[in-house]
């Protein structure tokens, strides 16, 4: 499993455990609270208790005016009698027998004397009867619990769709998140899909379309892909395949019979041999006939008469799988490697140094499968060395596509995140860049890789 297809399991797994947590106090506290309920209803009950503590309060006033001399004895017994019957038609419906009433108004008139002690005046006792202690309540001979005010009862309400909602916006955050950082693999449209052996290299030529490098030989297509011709005048299964960014440098197709040369992609013709039979990737220098060829085992060579003839420099330290040639004087050499990442050298390849990035501009992954250097990108930057590059290089690995703008000191990643396998551009400013992944589909982006 990769990250990118981790991350939205990862983001469904903490909505789903929010909406446990935010149901689970509920269901345990439903539990508990759930008891046989024989003579009433939940909401009856409640009812009939609010009820009783009515009554209740409103014979502790009584007792407790009639003490204080408030009412005469006339007043008192009637108010007595009417919240007496009153409290007692409520008690015998919670508790299903006749209640001792005399020990529960004692009860109630004890906490209202507290009361009046502690608040000055009937307008102070009347704010405080909202909070005031409560006269325990029995139901079957069981103590329960109080009432919750009508505000604590919609609390459990609000905190399940509080925690609900936020469970949903976080879950469709990771999915909208995972849909663009991944777009680049199901979001983006495939001109074609290249059902041909592998190794596969794609480029373009001023005016013959796009051309296949395959273990088949060399084909064309003049319609984005969908069909493909054999090119004739090219022998042998295509090692490598170089093609021209500014429309005037001629296209290079190394197989395995040698190397060939065409300026239109239309004519061919063989130049010289190859410098090795490992040869997997060509580079162009600042020149036109300056070309640079990398075998598998990491041998480097170079030529300054297009292939014809070749010199070999100094090895790559690992075995490589791709090459890109920044010009300048001199050449920065890149070369892609299967585990350690870009590797640079601009000494004709006598010493070598990482070019990953660092921090937040590192590669996305040390697995590249395909370098490419378009100069004619409008572009450019400085490198922390003091060399200023001119031109953009795309890096693509197993994780996606990166580009650097500075000879490899720092990447960016672009939106696409499939496995790349062949890169190639056309001539323009900014040119059109192509790429193959590893299903053999065959992508096109006008904009310099930002979609595809």
């Amino acid at each position: 499993m990769t990250p990118d297809s981790a991350f939205p399991i990862l983001g469904v797994a903490v909505a789903l455990a929010l909406l446990v947590y935010a149901l689970l106090p509920l269901l345990r506290a439903e539990r508990r609270g759930r008891r046989p309920r024989d003579v009433l209803a939940v909401a009856d009950e409640d009812r009939l208790l609010d009820e009783r503590e009515a009554a209740l309060r409103a014979l502790a006033e009584v007792e407790f005016d009639h003490q204080l001399g408030n009412l005469d004895d006339a007043e008192y017994r009637d108010l007595r009698e009417r919240y007496r019957h009153r409290a007692v038609a409520v008690l015998r419906a919670l508790d299903g027998h006749e209640p001792a009433l005399d020990e529960q108004i004692e009860q109630a008139v004890a906490l209202h004397r507290v009361a009046r002690r502690e608040e000055s005046g009937r307008m102070a006792l009347a704010q405080r009867a909202i909070t005031q202690p409560r006269v325990p309540r029995r139901l079957g001979g069981h103590d329960l619990p109080s009432p919750a005010p009508s505000a604590a009862r919609g609390r459990p309400a609000t905190w399940v769709a509080f925690v609900l909602g936020a469970a949903f916006l976080f879950a469709g955050a990771v999915l909208t998140l995972y849909l663009v950082l991944n777009r680049g693999d199901g979001g983006h449209t495939a001109l074609a899909v290249i059902s041909a052996p592998p190794p596969l290299e794609i480029a373009a030529g001023p005016r013959s379309g796009l051309l296949l490098g395959s273990a088949e030989g060399l084909r064309s297509s003049a319609d984005s892909g969908h069909t493909w011709e054999a090119v004739p005048g090219v022998s042998g299964g295509v090692l490598a395949l170089l093609g021209s960014t500014d429309g005037q440098a001629p296209l290079v197709a190394a197989t395995s019979a040698g190397i060939y040369r065409g300026a239109d992609g239309a004519s061919w013709q063989h130049v010289g041999d190859i410098p090795s039979g490992q040869l997997l990737a060509l580079a162009r220098g600042a020149q036109p006939a300056s070309l640079y060829a990398a075998a598998a085992d990491g041998h480097l060579f170079a030529s300054g008469d297009g292939g014809a003839t070749w010199r070999t420099l100094k090895s790559a330290p690992v075995p490589v799988t791709t090459l890109a040639i920044l010009p300048g004087a001199p050449d920065l050499l890149l070369v892609g490697t299967d585990g350690q990442g870009v590797l640079a050298s601009g000494d004709g390849g006598s010493t070598w140094a990482a070019a990953n990035g660092f921090a937040n501009g590192l590669l996305a992954s040390t697995r590249v499968r395909a370098l490419l250097f378009d100069p004619g990108s409008g572009e450019s930057a400085a490198a922390p060395n003091g060399r200023t590059f001119s031109g953009t290089l795309y890096a693509g690995t197993d994780a996606g596509l990166a580009r650097s703008l500075d000879g490899g000191a720092s990447w960016s990643r672009l939106p696409f995140r499939g496995d790349v396998r062949a890169l190639g551009a056309g001539a323009g400013s900014p040119a059109p860049l192509y790429l193959l992944d590893a299903q053999g589909r065959l992508y096109r982006s006008a904009d310099r890789g930002l979609t595809w």
